[in-house]
């Protein structure tokens, strides 16, 4: 699929019209559709641009109205409250907090007429309900506010072990997907390398406990521990043994996380379209130097709405027309609650003077900017991991290749006390082989056992799984700091 070249006046085309971006300085007219039909499970995949400059977030949805016999012209400026009452279009704005740079959306109608949404993996509800199925669809795509830019790309495969189960299992994977699904931040921890080179004593000391001179040996793979933090707030590694008390937390947060997580979306879309076009009325007041303040031209606005006649009244008059003509251009476009708003806004910037003073205390102010934004929370991803300590005697790596998976971080461990390239003090069993052997093992069975997994990915820049090669026994190299630092 591309993008329809009917769109809103600050959109342009690239990328063969997979790339659609809105022009910088303006925060709405971005209105896109795609070039093709929308089916019943089709999967539709659009990944986005984003910056700070307004508020608010994109709108998606679906529409009856072909694109090639829509009047380019006629497009309103803002998608969700203009079009959404309309006949044949079935759209809603996404609450911006979802929203952030290279964020991917999925949407695909149901047999049942819902548009289901997922944001980065994150099962987002049936976000349109009630559309007709047996009707030509369109997508529908608004750029708007903080929302830059969309692009076209590839939905994301089911997970290879639901692919290898064959189509049917794809299948059933998708239809319990609309059930609701949660990103779950979770992983393992693989503690590899040669025997009583610290692997246990490492692991422990990952996670804050008490190291044991006397720790016997490792037999098997031991997954007695697990650990999580915080990944937002760069807290302390923390044991979390219990996996029940893990499935309660999230469990709770499930239900936390669904309880009035739609209510609010639209008030914080009239929020974000009054402060952007707040923004827009200060950088026309700084450009223009207009002579009308912004109250008076929004008092224009307010009593633009009581009637027609007074309406086109106020449009002819000179300073309406050539002070402000954002306001005047809004006029039929938002909702009055947005004018509600603005007056709000506007009502606690009253003892703000052009001069820049506050004449009331005497203190600084600024003018013509809306009030800063409250900060937005940030989101809490709690990560755990589970840690799996394997045996490093060499009996046990065959059947060690079985456990080894892409979704790990993978520590290989060695005693720095040893010869790198000495094979005579870590020889097991007759094995004859070097520290460096042993690294160079592991690094090789990890690479053979999991690249196939990764090798489909698109856009897939980075090494996986990550491997970190740790020394142990730095204490023992030296008791003086500098000679230890100088053998690392």
């Amino acid at each position: 699929m591309k993008f329809h070249s009917t769109h809103g006046t600050s959109v342009t085309l690239s990328g063969n019209k997979t790339q659609a971006n809105r022009a910088e300085g303006i925060f709405c007219n971005g209105m896109t559709f795609g070039d093709q039909q929308v089916k019943v499970n089709q999967k539709v995949c659009v990944e986005l641009s984003t910056s700070t400059s307004w508020s608010g977030a994109l709108g998606i949805g679906l529409t009856t109205n072909n694109p090639s016999k829509i009047n380019q012209s006629e497009l309103p400026r803002f998608a969700f409250r203009n079009l959404v009452e309309k006949d044949g279009y079935w759209i809603r704005a996404v609450a911006e907090k979802w929203i952030k740079e290279k964020s991917k959306l999925i949407v695909y109608l149901s047999s049942s007429g819902a548009l289901q949404l997922f944001i980065d993996g994150d099962y987002k509800g049936a976000w349109v309900t009630n559309i007709p199925t047996d009707k030509q669809l369109w997508l529908v795509v608004d750029i708007y506010g903080n929302t830059t830019g969309a692009k076209l790309v590839k939905p994301d495969e089911a997970p290879k072990e639901i692919l290898a189960r064959g189509p049917d299992a794809v299948i059933a994977y998708d239809e319990a997907c609309t059930s609701g699904t949660k990103v779950i931040y979770r992983s393992r921890l693989m503690l590899v390398g040669q025997d009583r080179v610290g692997k246990t004593s490492l692991k422990k000391s990952l996670i804050g406990l008490e190291h044991n001179t006397k720790e016997e040996a490792t037999d098997g793979i031991d997954l007695s521990f697990s650990c999580s933090f915080n990944l937002s707030q760069k807290s302390e590694w923390k044991s979390a043994i219990s996996g029940n008390q893990i499935n309660l937390e999230l469990q709770n947060r499930n239900q936390s996380d669904s309880k009035g997580e739609y209510d609010s979306i639209e008030e914080e879309y009239n929020h974000g379209l009054a402060e952007n076009i707040m923004k827009e009325m200060a950088k026309q007041k700084t450009t223009n130097r207009s002579k009308v303040s912004s109250r008076d031209s929004l008092r224009i606005l307010s009593l633009g709405r009581k009637n027609d006649k007074e309406k086109q009244n106020i449009r002819n008059t000179p300073s309406s027309n050539s002070d402000h003509p954002i306001l005047n251009e809004t006029i039929n476009d938002v909702p009055e609650r947005v004018i509600e708003l603005l007056q709000e806004m506007l009502d606690q910037q009253e003892a703000c003077l052009p001069s820049g003073k506050n004449h009331k205390n005497g203190k600084d102010s600024k003018v013509g900017t809306p009030e800063e934004p409250v900060a937005k929370k940030e989101a809490v991803q709690k990560v755990t991991l589970n840690i799996w300590d394997f045996a490093g005697q060499s009996a046990y790596y065959t059947a060690h290749q079985v456990f080894l998976t892409f979704r790990a971080v993978y520590i290989i461990v060695f005693n720095l006390c040893l010869d790198l390239n000495d094979a005579s003090s870590t020889s097991q069993g007759g094995n004859d082989m070097s520290t460096l052997d042993y690294m160079d093992y592991w690094l090789k069975t990890i690479h053979a056992q999991i690249s196939d997994n990764t090798r489909s990915q698109v856009d897939n820049t980075r090494l996986s799984p990550p491997v970190f090669i740790v020394g142990t026994h730095r204490n023992s190299l030296a008791s003086d700091q500098e000679i230890q630092e100088m053998m690392v």
